[in-house]
């Protein structure tokens, strides 16, 4: 991981193109410990990922952590407006997982989504299966004193090649 100025985010040791639907070429960057457990992370409507590295930032020193921001969102181009559905949305995070093995290898991993990526993760399909888990955060519907939550889903058999001794398996 390169070293960064104080308020910067620090250099990705990697970049590669997912080529989405629409002709977008969205990057996806790689960060942290590239022999830890893989994270998957993006972030919510209207955001950016680099808005969560104080979070993300947490998990570099044991993690392989994989950032990349949804169509039309922070680092990507502004592409055809009326391609922005979640149906998109859920082929994209499909594309980005393969885009991701055939750059870094295929390895077990997490996806650590928030908002509409969470939505979008939870929908599709192929995600229950080639990730070990996913960890769903979005605002809910108010009900009483309860406004956030916090929903894991975990893969029976840890995904794609499980790994026993994975920190995110118990």
């Amino acid at each position: 991981m390169g070293s960064s100025a104080p308020g910067e985010l620090p250099r990705p040791s990697a970049t590669v193109e997912a080529r989405l639907d629409g002709g977008i070429a969205a990057p996806v960057r790689r960060y942290g410990n590239p022999e830890g457990f893989r994270l998957l992370m993006s972030h919510g409507n209207g955001l950016a990922i680099d808005l969560y590295y104080p979070f993300w930032s947490l998990f570099l020193d044991d993690f392989d952590v994989i950032v990349f921001d949804l169509r039309n969102h922070g680092a990507n181009p502004l592409g055809d407006l009326a391609q922005h559905t979640v149906p998109n949305l859920c082929r994209d995070l499909e594309v980005i997982g393969q885009t991701v093995d055939r750059a870094f290898g295929v390895r077990p991993r997490a996806g650590v989504y928030h908002s509409v990526s969470c939505l979008a993760a939870a929908i599709t399909p192929s995600l229950a299966v080639s990730y070990a888990a996913l960890v769903l955060r979005t605002a809910l519907l108010p009900t009483g004193s309860q406004s956030a939550g916090l929903r894991v889903r975990v893969q029976p058999g840890g995904g794609p090649n499980p790994h026993p001794g994975s920190p995110l398996r118990g």
